[in-house]
């Protein structure tokens, strides 16, 4: 589903479920960009609808490609970012991957000498962080660990001793942008969260809330 077909899903939650225009109660009306209205609402400061959903689509999309399971991501969603730069620590088998600039979310890291691949990239808020600074609880080639470093690059913990330190496989998920063609269930999200969010915007609740309950209920169809 590619960015334009999922604004225009996102028109149609916002038709189907709770008709802004207030002024001829001819939801049709809303396709060719009059304004977005509730009750009460200035028509000076009321912009039209696609507007609304452009302003909010690319965070809403991010947020949900953050929470989707791995493994429901394939084809063109993934980028291969095999050719990022490895700069390894002197002397030491850990280093750092500097991040792609269309970067969000890990897909796949897998070192030389790992003997399995991470999906996951742990903050420094997460219990195992403070431990990858300390040589003898820190991620090993048995298990890996990655997690952000100061400059939110991607720290390597860590590879075999006298092993150059080079990248089998690097993959991952890139923002949310207009070239790549979404498969369905992750484009029903994205629209579902702009929704949510332009309902939230007008303080439709009932209608931000019901977004809310089906974006959960296909999340939870997804982890199957």
């Amino acid at each position: 589903m590619t960015a334009a077909e999922i604004q225009e899903r996102t028109r149609a939650k916002l038709e189907e479920y709770s008709p802004f225009s207030t002024s001829s109660g001819n939801i049709g009306s809303l396709i060719a960009g009059e304004e977005l209205l509730s009750a009460g609402d200035d028509l000076n400061e009321v912009k039209p609808v696609y507007e609304y959903i452009r302003l909010h689509i690319n965070e809403a999309a991010d947020e949900m490609l953050m929470i989707v399971p791995i493994h429901q991501f394939s084809g063109d969603i993934i980028v291969n970012g095999n050719s990022a730069t490895v700069t390894a620590d002197t002397n030491d088998t850990c280093g750092t991957i500097e991040k792609p600039s269309d970067f969000l979310r890990l897909h796949t890291l897998w070192m030389n000498s790992w003997e399995r691949p991470v999906h996951n990239v742990i903050g420094m808020n997460h219990p195992s962080y403070d431990q990858q600074f300390n040589r003898y609880t820190r991620g090993i080639p048995q298990k890996p660990v990655v997690c952000y470093d100061a400059n939110n690059n991607l720290r390597y913990y860590t590879i075999r001793n006298g092993v150059n330190a080079t990248i089998k496989t690097f993959a991952y998920i890139a923002h949310f942008n207009n070239i790549t063609d979404y498969p369905e269930k992750i484009g029903e999200l994205i629209s579902l969260n702009t929704a949510r969010k332009v309902y939230d915007i007008f303080g439709n609740q009932e209608c931000s809330a019901f977004m809310g309950n089906e974006i959960k209920d296909l999340l939870e169809q997804m982890q199957l």
